[in-house]
């Protein structure tokens, strides 16, 4: 079954990439009548791990801007998947001229497109849905892609593929060797804050971007002392001016107040997780799909110390009930 289906899709793939060589020869041959001629884009989504186009079984609808060379937007397009595979369309109603195209995949009501102001590219934006500082429910898996200086010569046909990159990134936290709380006198909150709650339409988070906060789903092992926290964010940069940090909190059940127990840089715990296993973690925040981390609790004599891989984050003073 699995190797019909392998054929299946091969032959997919190799009449698509006919037909769009068919194209750009009929148009060419067609010298009286180029309404037919334009742009014809390839969609792709090879930038993961395996290197292989992953376009038709992960992105299931997307949003096209053209922008022309002052940065006006002059075309937006939308479709639906399910897409074959080599997926492309046709734009054939763009005058000649120079233009940038930025594609965003998978957009859902969990994020507000912004497609205010005087239609430029530097109005507009992305940004994830909140309630306060709180992001209101976690973002599904976003794509982003751009293509910019397409020259566009309406008398002949132009095959350009845009490849998209993942734009939300799967964050797994591991806390190991909790120590229990006798009687369940509170329980351990696990939580994101990061500057990455909206991008503009160059993907990349303003110059201001407000500090939002990234609740996970926990779950707790007792017998193993083990929580899992799992978050999706968006994109992640291995840049100083990033900010995001990873923070531990014990809350306990009297209503007193929280202990924060644990925070530290997320990508500082990242690079210290995949040390001498990630050489380029630029590239490695875009491919992966799922960033594990793995902390470490040794509590003695009261203080609460986290270890990365061996690094020692720091030491905490925890109420002396818990333990």
């Amino acid at each position: 079954m699995m190797n019909r289906m392998k054929i299946k899709n091969t032959i997919k793939k190799a009449l698509a990439v006919l037909f769009i060589a068919v194209l750009s020869v009929n148009c060419k041959k067609i010298k009286e009548d180029n309404s037919n001629c334009g742009i014809i884009l390839r969609f792709a989504f090879t930038k993961n791990t395996d290197n292989v186009d992953h376009f038709s079984s992960e992105v299931y609808n997307y949003t096209l801007f053209v922008f022309d060379e002052t940065g006006k937007l002059v075309a937006t397009y939308e479709d639906i998947g399910p897409f074959e595979p080599d997926y492309f369309k046709r734009l054939t109603n763009l005058p000649a001229g120079t233009y940038t195209f930025v594609v965003w995949g998978n957009l859902s009501d969990n994020i507000a497109l912004n497609t205010t102001g005087a239609g430029r590219k530097d109005d507009r934006g992305i940004k994830l849905k909140t309630t306060g500082a709180d992001i209101a429910s976690q973002p599904g898996v976003l794509f982003y892609g751009k293509l910019d200086n397409v020259t566009v010569n309406n008398s002949y046909n132009q095959v350009v593929t845009i490849d998209l990159m993942k734009d939300t990134k799967a964050v797994q936290a591991i806390f190991h060797n909790l120590p229990l709380t006798p009687g369940q006198e509170g329980e351990y909150v696990c939580k994101i804050v990061a500057a990455n709650g909206e991008y503009t339409f160059d993907n990349m988070p303003p110059a201001l971007a407000a500090m939002l906060t990234y609740m996970p789903q926990n779950t707790f092992d007792v017998a193993g002392s083990k929580m899992t926290s799992n978050f999706v964010t968006l994109r992640l940069f291995d840049e100083s001016w990033f900010k995001a940090e990873i923070i531990l909190t014990f809350v306990p059940s009297d209503g007193s107040a929280p202990v924060e127990v644990m925070r530290v840089s997320l990508i500082d715990a990242i690079k210290k997780e995949y040390e001498g296993r990630v050489v380029d973690f630029q590239e490695f925040f875009i491919k992966q799909d799922l960033i594990v981390i793995n902390f470490y609790v040794d509590f003695t004599n009261g203080n609460f110390t986290v270890t990365v891989n061996g690094w020692k984050i720091g030491t905490s003073n925890m109420p002396t009930y818990i333990g």
